[in-house]
C-alpha cells in the first residue's frame, strides 16, 4: 500500500492565484528586456495573455501526438520569448524559469491540512502526483525549501511524462512504474475532478482537501486592496495623508520600474519632497516587488531652485535672467537678488546709479531701460558674473564631493514633484556634458527653451486629470509630502 499527494492545493498552498506568479514573470520580462521587446508586448497583461495562449497550443500538439494535453514551462517560455522579442533570446528560458521558480517561493506554505494526513499515514511510502507545467526536480525544489516534514520517494509530474490526473493515465503510469494496483493506492487531493472522482473511477481510495479559490482579472487597473479608511481618526490632517496614501506609494514604484526599465543604477531625489518620496523607496526596495530584477539604489540631493539658478548663469544678462523673468514677469531686484541667492548691498551703488528702488516692483524688466543699463555696466557685470562663477564652482564641488557626480558624459536621473522641472533645466545649464532626465508627479507647460540634454516624464501625464483634479490641490501636495526640512538656498 502507498499513498499519494497532489502538490498545489494540498501539501503546498499558494498566498494569491496561480496567474499571479506568470504575472510576475510577465513583469520580470517586462523590466528587465523591455528595450529588446516588440512593442505590442510591452504590456504584461499582453505578455501573459500570449503565453497562455502558447501554453494550450502547446497542450493540444501534444495531444494530436497521442499524449494527454500537457507541456513543460521550458518550452512555454522558449517559444514565449520568440513571440514577444525583437531579437529571440533563447539564453533567458533558463534564468526566467528560475525567477519563476523563486517566486514561488516568495508566495508559497505548507497547508496545515496537510499536516494530521501525513501523520495518520505515517507508515505508508509517499508520493506525489501532480499535473503542472514544472518537472520532478522544480517541484523538489519547492519542497525541499519548505522543508516539507516527510520523505517523498518520487514526483510524478505531468510534464516529465506527458500524461495527466484529468484522464487518469498518470496514476496508471505510476502504478505501473510502482508494480501496485489501484487497491493498494491511496490518494489525497483539492481537485474534484482529477483528484477524487477520476481516481476513484480506478479504484483508487482517495482523500479530499480544501481547495483555495483566489479571484483574478488578468487586466490593468484591479482594485487597490488595502482597506486604508481603518487608519482614520478624527484628525483631519491624518485623514488627508491616508488618502493621498496610494498616489505616493505609485508614484513611486513607478519611478523605481522606469529606473529599472531603463538601467538607471540611481535614483536622486531632490529636497524637499524627495526626502519623503525616498523613504517609499527605501521600503519598496527592502520588500522589492520586482524579484529577481535589481532594484536601483537611490539619494537625496539637496537642491532647489534658489540653490541652483544663479549657478546656472553664464553671465548676468538679459537673455540669461528671462529663464527666470518668463515665470514671473514683475519682480524687484531686491526679489531678484534673493533668488540667486546673491546680497543685494554691495550693489547698491549700482541700484543708486541706474535709479533702480530695490524695492519697486518692475513689470517686464527687461524692457525697463534701468535694467538695460544695468545689465551693460561692464564694472557692476565683472563682478556679480565673478560671483555667479564662484557660485558654480561651489555647486560642482558640492556635487563631486558629495554625490560624485561630474560634468561628464554619465547620466544621471533626478526625482522632483513638479511642476516645471526648474531645477532639472538649472541642473542641464551647468552640467551641460551629461543627460539628465527627470521624472514628476506631473508637469505643465514649459515657460523656456529645454535644454537639448534633459528629458522629462511625468507620473501623471493627463491633462483633464492634472487640470481638474491635480491643479486644486498643489499646495496640500507639497505640503504634505514636505519633511519640514526647510528649503535649501545655498550649497
Amino acid at each position: 500500500m502507498i499513498i499519494s499527494f497532489d502538490i498545489w492545493d494540498t501539501i503546498i498552498k499558494r498566498k494569491c492565484h496561480p496567474e499571479e506568479t506568470k504575472l510576475h514573470t510577465a513583469k520580470y520580462i517586462a523590466l528587465k528586456y523591455e528595450k529588446n521587446l516588440k512593442k505590442e508586448y510591452k504590456d504584461i497583461y499582453k505578455i501573459l495573455k500570449l503565453r497562455n495562449e502558447i501554453e494550450y497550443k502547446l497542450c493540444q500538439e501534444e495531444k494530436e501526438k497521442g499524449n494527454d494535453d500537457e507541456c513543460t514551462i521550458t518550452d512555454v517560455l522558449d517559444k514565449l520569448q520568440k513571440e514577444i522579442m525583437q531579437e529571440p533570446m533563447p539564453n533567458i528560458v533558463e534564468e526566467l524559469v528560475k525567477e519563476e521558480i523563486e517566486q514561488e517561493k516568495r508566495v508559497i506554505y505548507i497547508n496545515p491540512e496537510i499536516l494530521p494526513i501525513f501523520e495518520k499515514y505515517k507508515d505508508l511510502k509517499k508520493y506525489c502526483i501532480s499535473d503542472f507545467y514544472m518537472g520532478a526536480k522544480e517541484l523538489q525544489e519547492l519542497l525541499d525549501y519548505l522543508k516539507v516534514p516527510v520523505k517523498i520517494e518520487k514526483i510524478y509530474s505531468s510534464a516529465d511524462y506527458k500524461l495527466n490526473k484529468r484522464t487518469g493515465n498518470l496514476y496508471k503510469k505510476a502504478e505501473e512504474e510502482l508494480g501496485i494496483s489501484p487497491k493498494e493506492h491511496i490518494h489525497v487531493g483539492d481537485n474534484i475532478h482529477s483528484d477524487i472522482n477520476m481516481a476513484k473511477s480506478l479504484g483508487i481510495e482517495t482523500v479530499k482537501t480544501t481547495k483555495t479559490e483566489f479571484n483574478f482579472t488578468p487586466e490593468k487597473e484591479r482594485n487597490f486592496e488595502f482597506n486604508l479608511s481603518k487608519l482614520k481618526n478624527e484628525n483631519p490632517y491624518i485623514n488627508a495623508g491616508l488618502d493621498l496614501a496610494p498616489l505616493l506609494y505609485f508614484f513611486v514604484y513607478s519611478i523605481v520600474e522606469y529606473a529599472i526599465k531603463n538601467n538607471i543604477p540611481k535614483v536622486y531625489y531632490c529636497t524637499r519632497e524627495g526626502e519623503t518620496f525616498i523613504k517609499i523607496h527605501e521600503i519598496i526596495k527592502q520588500n522589492n516587488p520586482f524579484g529577481g530584477v535589481q532594484m536601483p539604489e537611490c539619494e537625496t540631493i539637496e537642491v532647489s531652485r534658489m540653490a541652483t539658478f544663479s549657478s546656472s548663469l553664464k553671465e548676468f544678462s538679459i537673455p540669461e535672467l528671462l529663464r527666470l523673468w518668463s515665470q514671473y514677469r514683475e519682480q524687484s531686484m531686491k526679489a531678484l537678488f534673493k533668488t540667486l541667492a546673491i546680497d543685494i548691498k554691495p550693489y547698491q551703488k549700482f541700484m543708486d546709479k541706474y535709479e533702480l528702488n530695490p524695492e519697486e516692483e518692475i513689470l517686464n524688466p527687461w524692457f525697463d531701460l534701468r535694467v538695460q543699463n544695468l545689465c551693460a555696466d561692464k564694472e557692476f557685470t565683472k563682478t556679480i558674473n565673478e560671483e555667479l562663477k564662484r557660485k558654480r564652482e561651489e555647486l560642482l564641488e558640492y556635487l563631486q564631493k558629495a554625490k560624485g557626480i561630474t560634468n561628464n558624459n554619465e547620466p544621471i536621473f533626478i526625482v522632483d514633484i513638479g511642476w516645471r522641472g526648474t531645477i532639472q533645466d538649472n541642473l542641464a545649464h551647468i552640467l551641460e556634458n551629461k543627460q539628465i532626465d527627470g521624472y514628476y508627479l506631473t508637469l505643465y507647460e514649459f515657460y523656456n527653451l529645454q535644454p537639448k540634454n534633459t528629458k522629462k516624464i511625468s507620473f501623471i501625464d493627463d491633462t483633464s486629470i492634472r487640470n481638474n483634479e491635480v491643479a486644486s490641490m498643489l499646495t496640500l501636495l507639497e505640503w504634505i509630502y514636505n519633511p519640514g526640512t526647510g528649503s535649501v538656498t545655498r550649497i
